[in-house]
């Protein structure tokens, strides 16, 4: 009798954990810098609870050099009163010379290197602010 009543359970404890997607997986979200809307190939995405966009988007954006050193897999993204390196894997960015912090890390999906929403606009002297019901995220830029 007992495994009458365990089987069926665990196909669907099987089934739940294979249609289960955790909300710490990356999903997307709309990134708006200074009221203008990144969209493909500048797809934002949310993981671990933390907004990211690619720095390219950033870079086409505001302008300036953005360049990328394979062998130590870091960006350097220099423009009119920054600069900012990233590096793939790192739970650090440096702008100016200050190192900020990134909680999650700044990782590499779909062959671009994606930095916190937050960070980028810290970064820039500004600020960002999310709206959870829309998905989206506001990036204001400062003076630099």
């Amino acid at each position: 009798m007992k495994k009458i009543i365990l089987l069926p359970a665990l196909l669907l404890l099987l089934a739940f954990m294979l249609l289960y997607t955790p909300a710490s997986a990356a999903a997307p979200c709309t990134v708006y810098l200074d009221g203008q809307a990144m969209e493909y190939p500048y797809i934002s995405t949310i993981r671990g609870g933390s907004s990211y966009l690619p720095l390219r988007a950033a870079a086409d954006h505001y302008g300036g050099r953005l360049t990328w050193d394979a062998d130590s897999r870091t960006a350097r993204w220099m423009t009119e009163g920054l600069t900012l390196i990233a590096r793939d894997g790192s739970c650090y960015i440096e702008a100016n010379g200050r190192t900020l912090y990134a909680a999650r890390g700044i990782f590499i999906a779909d062959g671009r290197l994606m930095i916190p929403t937050r960070l980028l606009a810290q970064a820039m002297g500004g600020d960002a602010q999310w709206e959870s019901r829309s998905r989206t995220v506001q990036i204001h830029a400062g003076s630099r």
